[in-house]
């Protein structure tokens, strides 16, 4: 009843970047599943619920492998100057009037032009998030 509620993930991204947004608890099950011992374990935590641990008698995880909140979090919030803010809100606007004109004309298109625009469509906002992190390859990358 007293306990203060904190929202966030258990295993933070620390990135805006959006592909590792999507893929780093797959690369955090892949790790698992490689330093598990045994085929059996191997498969529980690949069919089991997220947090399964050896020993767990649940099938959706133990409780009490949850991490302590430490009490001065500080969320991950990269200081970006006003301009950047404006040149990624234009860019991310440039990118879904384009996404929606393939999705309308989706007929139009060849298969492969399809899926050319859609790799680039990947790329400009994926850029947008290495903006956001100060990423050396950001600029090489928007160019």
């Amino acid at each position: 009843e007293g306990d203060k509620i904190y929202y966030g993930l258990v295993h933070p991204v620390g990135t805006f970047d959006p592909i590792w947004i999507q893929f780093h608890h797959l690369v955090y099950v892949i790790k698992s599943v490689w330093n598990a011992k045994g085929l059996t374990t191997k498969l529980s935590i690949l069919f089991k619920g997220p947090g399964w641990t050896p020993g767990s008698q649940r099938r959706l995880g133990n409780p009490t492998s949850v991490p302590e909140v430490p009490e001065n979090i500080i969320p991950y919030n990269n200081v970006v100057p006003n301009w950047v803010d404006l040149y990624s809100i234009i860019h991310a606007v440039l990118v879904m009037a384009n996404g929606q004109l393939l999705i309308i004309r989706y007929n139009d298109f060849p298969y492969m032009m399809s899926l050319c625009l859609a790799i680039y469509f990947t790329i400009c906002l994926t850029s947008i998030g290495l903006i956001y992190d100060q990423h050396p390859w950001s600029s090489i990358i928007e160019v």
